[in-house]
């Protein structure tokens, strides 16, 4: 199955969760929006880092969660920043390109990017 597909169908019980949450009375609209914000978020940390991810010999979507798992936090983070800044109308436009690079700052910054342990001093100084 296409990595696009396995996303989707990741995607699509989240919509559905969230729907069914927002049906909740008082807290319904709260939680609909914190689980779609944080499960939005880990999803599109997974879809922004999979470029820089790929230039690292880390293709598949098994291959990026396992990545991102030791940093969930951040991951997550990242993400609902990302999925909370695209709802304003017409920031996707404006934003997506810091949201891009901030994908490959975030493979940059985890430890086991093989480019940092290169560029990492040998010793102390």
């Amino acid at each position: 199955m296409a990595e696009w597909a396995r996303l989707l169908l990741l995607t699509v019980p989240l919509g559905l969760v969230a729907l069914v949450l927002g049906w909740v009375p008082l807290v319904g609209a709260v939680a609909a929006f914190v689980v779609s914000a944080t499960l939005g978020g880990w999803l599109l940390a997974l879809e922004l880092t999979a470029y820089p991810l790929s230039r690292r010999g880390i293709v598949t979507l098994a291959q990026r969660r396992a990545a991102l798992r030791g940093h969930r936090a951040r991951a997550i983070g990242f993400g609902a920043a990302v999925f909370v800044t695209f709802l304003v109308p017409g920031a996707v436009v404006a934003m997506m390109p810091a949201a891009a690079a901030g994908g490959t700052a975030l493979v940059r910054s985890l430890p086991a990017d093989p480019a940092r342990r290169v560029a990492a001093p040998h010793g102390p100084r």
